[in-house]
């Protein structure tokens, strides 16, 4: 009996399985099983990866270059006269061996202001960590070491750079203490760093208005950590609202009648330096001011729809779907947006359990091409 399987798949169901690996790996690393950091790093590829013979689920779903990426590492300093290096991904803290590479969590990136937020090929491909040697190492080279040649998925010979990372202390961090007056190395950061990207690709679902499972485990006292106090960095990246292409336009809600908030929408996308702080093509940057005093109470931003956009595989919505407001952009025209705001507090049973979003989240539609699709949202001012 030939047993025939349908081609299409519930990609979002997909997606709610993939995470929930992540998440159920990651809480084991938490709990001191290192070697979790090697199935962390199967499902991130298979999240994110692209190759000629096979396409990553946040490709399939359609978003994977539309999101605004969550980067932690501080601004590698390639001064050869830099005795200490940056671990890049993570922090130092104090285990139960002594000190080791801490993974950084999804509040400790938010909160800081040395995070990024940049398209995904600056994600992917740049140089987070360089070690003592002078061998830089992306996050694509951290998470592919891991799932295709130390256990993932696949057991191959580590290229020299990444062998010396992981078995020779090739970061140069040393350890002393008790009877070890000569110091000994730091183990690796590799896996701490693959558990740090996983927190970063959590945050960037997240922010885009999906609801994602969140780690509940509270970092260790006495961390240090280079992206907050050591390294240099620079300056939170500035949406230039004055370049060609970029237009504004104003809407309110019958429920905040106080507000008025001015979504701004670029046409091509900004990069203060090339590589670093990218807003991509379509990027909508939303703030809310008080009408009596001018005082801003919302600063968010999106990564919006483009001419190329379609809703993703499950995702399109009933176009008649009440909305609160709408509003289109000069540079957009053939695109209407909607805002609808939530007066109460929702509580809906997701993917992950329960999912809780306070009064005043506003959830972004656009209608395109005879769709409509959410595109995200965002938590606004609360009141009436």
């Amino acid at each position: 009996m030939v047993i025939t399987h349908p081609r299409d798949r519930d990609l979002e169901n997909d997606l709610s399985e993939q995470l929930r690996f992540l998440v159920s790996s990651a809480t084991a690393f938490d709990g001191g099983e290192l070697p979790e950091s090697k199935r962390i790093a199967v499902a991130i590829r298979v999240l994110v990866h692209d190759t000629n013979n096979s396409h990553s689920l946040l490709a399939q779903l359609g978003i994977k270059t539309s999101l605004t990426w969550a980067d932690s590492a501080p601004v590698i300093d390639r001064d050869p006269n830099i005795v200490g290096r940056s671990p890049g991904l993570t922090a130092i803290g104090i285990g139960s061996d002594g000190i080791i590479f801490v993974a950084r969590m999804s509040d400790q990136i938010e909160q800081s202001v040395s995070t990024r937020y940049v398209s995904f090929d600056d994600w992917w491909h740049g140089a987070v960590l360089l070690d003592a040697n002078g061998a830089e190492f992306s996050r694509k080279d951290l998470v592919l070491a891991l799932a295709n040649k130390d256990g993932g998925a696949h057991i191959d010979r580590l290229n020299e750079n990444t062998y010396a990372l992981v078995h020779s202390n090739s970061t140069g961090f040393t350890r002393f203490g008790g009877d070890n007056a000569a110091g000994e190395p730091i183990p690796t950061p590799i896996y701490a760093s693959v558990r740090t990207i996983a927190e970063e690709l959590l945050l960037t679902l997240r922010r885009s208005g999906r609801d994602v499972p969140c780690s509940t485990v509270t970092p260790p006292p006495g961390i240090i950590d280079g992206f907050l106090a050591g390294d240099i960095v620079d300056p939170p990246p500035v949406f230039d609202k004055s370049r060609t292409g970029v237009s504004s336009s104003i809407f309110k809600f019958d429920t905040l009648p106080g507000v008025t908030f001015t979504a701004t929408r670029a046409k091509e996308g900004q990069s203060d330096d090339g590589v670093k702080h990218t807003f991509p093509a379509g990027w909508l940057d939303i703030v809310g001011v008080l009408d009596a005093t001018g005082e801003i109470v919302h600063g968010s931003g999106v990564a919006g729809p483009t001419e190329e956009s379609a809703p993703p595989p499950g995702a399109a919505v009933d176009p008649s779907t009440p909305t609160a407001t709408q509003f289109i952009f000069d540079n957009f025209p053939q695109a209407t947006f909607s805002a609808k705001r939530s007066v109460e507090r929702r509580e809906t049973a997701g993917p992950f359990g329960l999912h809780v979003q306070e009064a005043g989240w506003v959830d972004l539609f656009v209608t395109l091409s005879g769709s409509t699709w959410p595109i995200g949202g965002f938590a606004g001012p609360g009141g009436s």
